[in-house]
């Protein structure tokens, strides 16, 4: 597609190449090149439709049902329906039937080559972006873009909460060829953050972590946060409401505090507040709409995992070392 758009441009264009540089670039024959040329419409409608990027396009021996399932499966994936290698297999012979294709076998053999010429691959489905209304979707930005407007970058706040598996070290690793690799059970211990800024990043309130033990091993005396504790190591209305009235007595002018529609966050809209508006988000958006979604705390959580990386090899030259 390249040579073909290379010629399509007007023959004043600085960018337009020569056929010498074109043949010298691309390592191909002058014969080769004058036959992509003539046959430039047939190349251009293949590359539109299969997608990737190859040298030779393939084409299946039933192209015109091949290229009806295709567009049957991007009209579906579109309504973000799951499709697996049978359902596609089981909609081909029925596109073979209505075609009076009978030599037609959807065969493993070719769902894979099928899949290869359309550049289709299996991919976990993972978030919950797709289960957003797209009105409330809108109607979450313009609330965040009104407050923004309304009380400032600094003095409009987001905060949310996560979960954090502390003691879980990475699941991929670097092996040599030949390596036998044997994986371990990962702890599961969890602690929840509260994570709050304001929008310019100027201020960002300690974090709040909530953990299982009032008092756990390892925790210094003078904590670089805010550390609370109960039984299942989650967020709950008094921590919330806590946390609220203390963020309304560290700012001094009116201010915006951006909440998802959590259910321990409702304490918040029934408290006298001297300085806080709380703005509830739409429900069901926050994974579009929220700030803290927006890889702040992601960020987080890779610096943390990173840091804990280089304390578990710290610990193990100093074992192989010394002991």
């Amino acid at each position: 597609m390249e040579i073909i758009n290379n010629f399509e441009l007007p023959s004043t264009s600085k960018e337009k190449w020569s056929k010498e540089a074109i043949l010298e670039k691309y390592g191909i024959q002058i014969s080769t090149l004058n036959k992509i040329l003539a046959n430039k419409e047939s190349i251009s409608k293949s590359a539109t439709q299969y997608s990737g990027s190859r040298k030779a396009i393939r084409v299946g021996e039933h192209p015109a049902l091949e290229r009806g399932l295709y567009e049957w499966f991007v009209k579906v994936r579109a309504q973000n329906v799951p499709v697996t290698g049978i359902v596609l297999q089981q909609k081909a012979l029925e596109f073979a039937q209505k075609c009076d294709i009978k030599d037609f076998q959807a065969s493993p053999g070719w769902l894979g080559k099928f899949k290869s010429r359309f550049n289709i691959h299996n991919h976990k489905l993972v978030g919950e972006s797709a289960s957003t209304n797209p009105e409330h979707v809108v109607k979450g930005w313009e609330m965040v873009s009104n407050a923004l407007k309304t009380y400032g970058a600094d003095n409009c706040y987001n905060a949310d909460e996560t979960g954090l598996y502390f003691k879980m070290t990475p699941e991929y690793s670097l092996v040599a060829s030949g390596e036998k690799t044997a994986g371990s059970k990962q702890s599961k211990e969890r602690v929840t953050l509260l994570v709050c800024s304001n929008a310019s990043g100027t201020k960002k309130i300690p974090l709040w972590m909530i953990g299982k033990f009032e008092n756990p091993r390892g925790m210094p005396k003078e904590k670089p946060l805010v550390y609370k504790a109960n039984k299942k190591a989650w967020m709950n209305s008094a921590f919330f409401e806590e946390f609220t009235k203390k963020l309304d007595g560290m700012v001094s002018c009116d201010t915006a505090l951006i909440l998802d529609n959590a259910s321990v966050h409702g304490i918040a809209s029934d408290l006298e507040l001297k300085h806080l508006k709380i703005i509830f988000l739409p429900p069901n958006t926050t994974s579009m709409t929220q700030p803290m979604d927006a890889g702040i705390i992601q960020t987080i959580k890779l610096r943390y995992r990173k840091a804990l990386v280089g304390k578990v090899w710290t610990l193990f030259f100093l074992a192989f070392f010394f002991f």
